[in-house]
């Protein structure tokens, strides 16, 4: 039995990890130990990751790194204990004054500058990975689970475990309904969401479907700040909004810029108790090319797809075949319907006939069919429910011929009587 580590107590659970305090029993020192509910290889990989990222990253804000512990079957990340709590437990009583706002604002964007110029994209900004200690009123930034390197990082969570876990500080390009990829100005509209939340007491989307936040983030302009506290100045409003803009395009583009317009507000607050309106983002500039992500002269093949869209989402029934040579952006004028069918609470489901899986039949279906499955499966028992009775009354005696076609559809409409054999 491994007595390294002295565990005192449990600070956050998320889906397979696990964040306790602890003291070292060797040098008597507080520490954080990240572990895995049990050994696996995913678990093991995840804290692998972490621990390298955060070796390539140091800041004033930012969790230290003291190494890894492999002594027994459950692997741990090691990290510094600076004190303090989750920011989520911290103003559960009500939103902070706004000298303690603008002091939290401002080590988060610190702590992201110093993230975002290692290239690192964090992908988990949320009140659960900032720790907070009241009396020093200091932050530190941690939970560096689904953070990944620039360049790694070009598609949206793949985990749904962990999309699910931080669904209400997600971006819109992070829900994978949005034909965009995910890149470090993510983290600006997760840390809008913090902000939100940290200013106004409350979430700026709420509510039991997660299809109906994901929808949210995509096309809902949440409430202005200040209309849920008349408290913050006008300018830090504008400043959240800023940053939960839905694309990616009109938020702040660097860490230093928002840092340098939260410094102005921290001045102004100090000497005048008020903040003045000034323009936003004046001294952003960011360090890296972007190139914005939109398609360009597909404006007319754009429209007709949502016209006909519009129509089928009335009821009509209609076949479209899109034809091209390889690489003109077929599917990428596709995905442009990826947010439009998201509105309308619709699924959109995708599969690809590749060259070298011949061997399979229908495998193109299998894909599209397999990931309405997996959809369903995350739905609610209810809804789940519902679905389940509407596809055993539309299979009726050929639940068996889809499940051997398609084995997970079992998870939903349960086990089939076989069907009879037909000879030649």
């Amino acid at each position: 039995m491994d007595i390294s580590y002295r565990q005192i107590a449990k600070i956050h659970d998320s889906a397979s990890l696990t964040l306790w305090r602890a003291l070292r029993i060797s040098d008597a020192r507080p520490v954080l130990l990240k572990t895995g509910g049990h050994s696996n290889d995913d678990t093991s990989e995840t804290i692998r990751n972490e621990a390298e990222l955060l070796s390539s990253v140091a800041g004033d804000n930012i969790v230290g790194f003291l190494g890894t512990d492999d002594s027994d079957s459950n692997p741990r990340l090691i990290l510094d204990d600076p004190g303090g709590m989750p920011l989520a437990d911290c103003f559960a009583a009500g939103p902070p004054d706004i000298d303690t706002f603008l002091c939290i604002a401002l080590q988060a964007a610190q702590a992201l500058e110093k993230v975002h110029a290692a290239g690192i994209v964090h992908g988990g900004i949320n009140p659960e990975n900032f720790l907070y200690h009241p009396e020093r009123r200091q932050i530190k930034l941690l939970g560096f689970a689904t953070a990944t390197f620039v360049p790694k990082y070009r598609q949206p969570f793949d985990s749904p475990a962990r999309l699910a876990a931080s669904l209400p500080y997600v971006s819109p390009e992070q829900t994978g309904r949005m034909n965009r990829s995910v890149d470090y100005r993510t983290d600006f509209y997760s840390l809008g969401v913090t902000f939100y939340e940290l200013a106004t007491g409350q979430l700026p989307f709420v509510s039991d479907d997660p299809l109906e936040i994901v929808h949210a983030h995509l096309a809902v302009v949440p409430p202005d700040p200040i209309t849920l506290n008349a408290e913050i100045p006008a300018t830090i409003s504008r400043i959240i909004m800023k940053l939960m803009s839905k694309t990616a395009e009109e938020r702040y583009q660097s860490a230093a810029g928002l840092r340098r317009d939260l410094e102005r507000c921290a001045s102004e607050w100090r000497q005048q108790r008020q903040i003045g309106s000034f323009p936003l983002g004046r001294d952003d500039r960011s360090t890296r090319l972007q190139i914005p992500q939109e398609l360009y002269g597909r404006e007319q093949d754009v429209a007709a797809l949502l016209s006909i869209f519009a129509d089928v989402a009335e009821g009509a029934t209609t076949l479209l075949l899109i034809s091209g040579y390889s690489g003109v952006g077929k599917s990428s004028l596709v995905h442009e319907m990826y947010r439009p069918i998201t509105e309308r609470r619709g699924f959109f489901l995708e599969g690809k006939f590749e060259q070298y899986r011949r061997d399979i039949p229908f495998f193109a279906w299998i894909q599209a069919l397999d990931g309405f499955v997996q959809l369903l499966l995350r739905c609610p028992e209810q809804e789940l429910a519902q679905w389940r009775q509407a596809l055993q009354i539309a299979l009726s005696a050929n639940g068996r011929v889809m499940t051997d076609l398609l084995p997970t559809l079992e998870l939903v409409i349960g086990p089939q009587p076989p069907v009879p054999d037909l000879n030649g």
